[in-house]
């Protein structure tokens, strides 16, 4: 109920949403199970260029597990990887550019 009204408010141009997640930071798909993620989403890595996908994309628990995975939720890793060279063109976008480039609506 809660991602369909979602995804409709989205369609109307009544609501926009950026998350963003860290490679190897569980914390950012968590709950997995019953939960269904929105939004636009900043997958970040590091010295790559920023993955983005719609919310319908899944990304597993498992792929984020690693030895480090909770040192990977801190705010300088997000910072680091997001704004380098490598993603200069996106982050001057505005939200709607964005929407419009990268939504499935």
């Amino acid at each position: 109920a809660y991602y369909d009204y979602f995804r409709k408010l989205e369609k109307e141009n009544k609501l926009r949403h950026i998350r963003v997640s860290n490679q190897g930071d569980v914390v950012a798909v968590m709950p997995s199970i019953g939960y269904h993620q929105t939004g636009i989403n900043f997958h970040v890595d590091a010295n790559k260029r920023v993955q983005i996908k719609h919310a319908d994309a899944k990304m597993s628990l498992w792929s984020q597990m690693s030895l480090n995975s909770l040192s990977m939720h801190g705010l300088h890793n997000y910072h680091d990887r997001l704004f380098t060279g490598h993603n200069e063109d996106i982050i001057n976008l505005d939200i709607e550019e964005i929407y419009k480039k990268y939504a499935e609506l």
